[in-house]
């Protein structure tokens, strides 16, 4: 709005991706989940509501953001032309979805307050499922969201950098090791694991803070 007005001027829906993709499948609109919606930064996650104070305060427009909707919610069918260009058949059920990491705690069932998961990818996400969401100001350096369950909540703590550190760590500073995975048909972690596993717990104060994709929450 501030550095492309004119893009913003002249757009019709602002989305994100799963989104605009439902719509092109066949949605008769655009939706949004409440989980999802929770990152744009303008969502009431308390009351499952776009904020329109928050809204107002950046001057912008509520009818170009999508509808909001609970997780797994239809939103449509396949149309002939899109079962056409991607081969799902026509009529097939179209449903939101939500975020990454809250379908991630669906999968693992951790779906009752008391129960978390810890996801190690290229981030590193430890949530914990929550019956109510939580406002306490000495929790507010934490993600909440709502959870893939429909009228239940998370609290996310996150390090962007997590396993893609340790792939920049071999690819910049392990050329030795990658020659030998090529040269053995060990894997090349294997390699560089093999010259740690023996070295003093602490690494003799060795510290390395894991900002290289942003610090994340808290």
């Amino acid at each position: 709005k501030n550095h492309l007005p004119d893009v913003y001027n002249r757009a019709k829906k602002m989305v994100l991706v799963q989104d605009f993709l439902l719509k092109k499948l066949g949605a008769n609109d655009y939706y949004i989940d409440w989980g999802s919606a929770c990152c744009t930064g303008l969502f009431d996650f308390a009351n499952n509501k776009w904020s329109k104070k928050l809204i107002s305060a950046f001057e912008l427009d509520e009818s170009l953001l999508p509808k909001l909707v609970p997780p797994a919610s239809k939103v449509g069918i396949v149309s002939d032309k899109a079962s056409k260009l991607s081969g799902f058949s026509e009529g097939m059920t179209l449903c939101v979805g939500t975020g990454d990491q809250q379908c991630g705690v669906v999968g693992a069932g951790a779906v009752k307050q008391g129960l978390g998961t810890l996801t190690i990818g290229t981030a590193g996400f430890l949530i914990s499922f929550l019956d109510k969401p939580i406002t306490e100001p000495k929790f507010k350096s934490m993600l909440s969201v709502g959870a893939g369950v429909p009228g239940k909540f998370e609290i996310e703590g996150f390090m962007l950098g997590a396993a893609s550190i340790y792939r920049w760590l071999r690819d910049n500073f392990c050329e030795l090791d990658k020659k030998i995975a090529e040269e053995t048909g060990e894997d090349s972690y294997n390699v560089m694991e093999n010259y740690v596993k023996d070295t003093t717990v602490g690494a003799k104060g060795l510290v390395m803070l894991p900002y290289l994709g942003g610090a994340g929450c808290p």
